[in-house]
């Protein structure tokens, strides 16, 4: 009985303990390391679906915090022209005079040019500005001619001289950047749309460059919200 009782670790009968055999402290460890190992799994079973979890939620709420960060645009917005560049004097410095002069053929395009704008400038309906705005899409237009642009995503569209313009649309921090470029011939037109602190004021840097003109036509155009 004594014996059995100090092989197996038990106290001596004067109370000093009995260090177990090297053989039963192995098993009991290897034991205890297994345990600790399947326990060590299972944890880490538990968590991974708790951690891919929380790093979803976190790219979600990174994705939606961006998508709160950019001003809509959306609404109806009314040209002001007191606080906008003279649209007929910066096409006229862009385009030249109304009539072709030298090479007529040559010169041809940019009287035409500068006929059409002129016009466009000069429709009662050139003074609403339109703006359709969703994640995915954005629309903007004068009047009924209103363009779709979707964001990640180009598109061709035909230019008002029958040419067909390669379209794209992007954000630019808190800015809408839309461009269209001729795929043939060096047209372009390039619009930067920006929503002033106070929400109620649109401003849009409208510039377009052909080789035709003298030089590239700048306007900065000025809006306010009339309707949501």
């Amino acid at each position: 009985m004594l014996t059995r009782r100090l092989r197996s670790g038990a106290p001596h009968p004067d109370g000093t303990a009995i260090p177990r055999s090297p053989a039963a402290s192995g098993e009991e460890g290897s034991a205890a390391s297994s345990s600790r190992s399947i326990l060590s799994v299972m944890g880490q079973r538990q968590r991974f679906p708790i951690a891919h979890a929380f790093a979803a939620l976190g790219l979600f709420t990174l994705v939606a915090s961006a998508a709160a960060a950019t001003p809509d645009l959306s609404g109806s917005w009314t040209f002001v022209p007191k606080r906008s560049d003279d649209v007929r004097a910066k096409i006229v410095d862009a385009a030249g005079i109304a009539y072709t002069q030298g090479d007529i053929k040559k010169d041809a395009p940019r009287a035409w040019i500068r006929e059409w704008l002129i016009a466009q400038a000069a429709q009662p309906d050139a003074h609403i500005l339109t703006v359709e705005q969703s994640p995915a899409e954005f629309k903007t237009g004068m009047g009924d001619e209103v363009h779709n642009y979707y964001f990640g995503r180009d598109t061709t569209r035909q230019g008002p001289g029958g040419g067909l313009r390669k379209a794209t649309v992007r954000w630019q921090g808190e800015q809408i950047v839309v461009q269209e470029r001729a795929e043939k011939g060096s047209g372009r037109i390039d619009e930067v749309y920006t929503l002033l602190p106070d929400g109620r004021t649109l401003v849009v840097a409208w510039r377009l460059e052909h080789k035709s003109l003298r030089q590239p036509l700048e306007l900065k155009l000025v809006f306010e919200k009339t309707a949501p």
